[in-house]
């Protein structure tokens, strides 16, 4: 299924498409099992050497119409696998995070319940641990800052 019409990836905070470093870049929507909701992993390149990341946003669909609920910006997906997130419920998915701390590149797994907030999964910043490793998501969530969301990842895995 195609992006909703009236999502204006254009106008997304990110960079620049079709400007370096962006020449080359690719979108992909995911959508949850009743297709109320979509995560959106937009303006995906190369940010070195097999290392595709897009910039990410959720929404919600009402009569047709898609309604962003977070389009963090500076938040990273790591696209490097197809899809690049996965919907464990119609309001849970999952996904590979990428956060470059200046030093290091943490990629740790992290958890969006579009209604309640995000979980940064311990124990899963490895290129090793992917999507399908992921054990069952505890009923612990923080609600969505995506500052509060960078200090965790930070503290987790640094």
């Amino acid at each position: 299924m195609d992006i909703p019409k009236n999502i204006r990836i254009d106008k997304l905070p990110g960079p620049k498409r079709g400007i370096h470093p962006t020449l080359y870049f690719q979108d992909e929507i995911v959508w949850s099992a009743n297709r109320n909701h979509f995560a959106l992993a937009y303006s995906i390149t190369e940010a070195s050497i097999c290392n595709d990341v897009g910039c990410i946003l959720w929404a919600e669909v009402k009569n047709g119409k898609a309604n962003i609920i977070q389009n963090p910006k500076g938040v990273l997906a790591s696209c490097w696998q197809s899809p690049w997130c996965r919907w464990l419920s119609d309001d849970i998915f999952i996904y590979k995070s990428q956060r470059y701390n200046g030093k290091s590149t943490c990629i740790p797994v992290v958890a969006i319940h579009i209604l309640h907030g995000f979980q940064v999964i311990e124990g899963t910043n490895s290129a090793e641990k992917w999507l399908d490793d992921i054990p069952n998501i505890e009923n612990n969530w923080i609600k969505f800052k995506t500052k509060k969301m960078f200090k965790i990842i930070k503290k987790i895995t640094y």
